[in-house]
Order: C-alpha cells, then structure tokens, then sequence
C-alpha cells in the first residue's frame, strides 16, 4: 500500500487537488494498478519483438503542393474585420495588461 506521502507526491506531479477523503481512494487505486503491472512484469516477452504501432494503420498524407483554387484575395478574408490598419495588417483587442 503506498503512503500517504506517495499519492500526495503523485497527486501533485499530475497536477491533481486531492481532498483528505479522496487520499483513501487514490491509495487503493494505484495500488491496484501497482499490482497489475506487477503481473504484467511476471510475462515472458522474449520473444516478441519490440512494436509501437499495434494497429497497422498507416497514416495517409496528402501531397504537400499549393493548390491555388482555395487561395481568396486579402480583401476577401478582411473584410469582416471591424479595424483594419494601413499595409494588410488588423487591430486586435489587448491581450496583455499591466
């Protein structure tokens, strides 16, 4: 069973806020899941050779070329913009404060 101190270690390498009632329950989980890849270890895997792809699916691409159909002039895609400046470019909102 790991302690306290462990699944509070744990907890927060992944980020998580744990309530002293959830302590218990994140303690009996990764127990569990301790446990199984203790079993997992017990496997001979000699002989199977190191994948890691186990689906066989291959990922389709498209030609990386320029297709000039699907280009719209800069006038086009500005023109919904609510403020423009000179040379092409648009305002935005502050993002920034301080």
């Amino acid at each position: 069973m790991l302690s306290t101190a462990d699944v509070l270690h744990i907890a927060k390498l992944a980020n998580i806020t744990l309530t002293h009632e959830e302590i218990p329950l994140y303690q009996r989980w990764l127990a569990q899941a301790l446990d199984y890849i203790k079993i997992l270890e017990e496997l001979d895997t000699s002989q199977v050779s190191p994948t890691y792809q186990v689906t066989n699916n291959q990922a389709v691409y498209r030609p990386d070329v320029e297709d000039t159909n699907q280009h719209l002039p800069q006038s086009e895609v500005l023109k919904n913009v609510p403020l423009t400046a000179e040379n092409g470019y648009f305002e935005v909102n502050k993002v920034v404060w301080g």
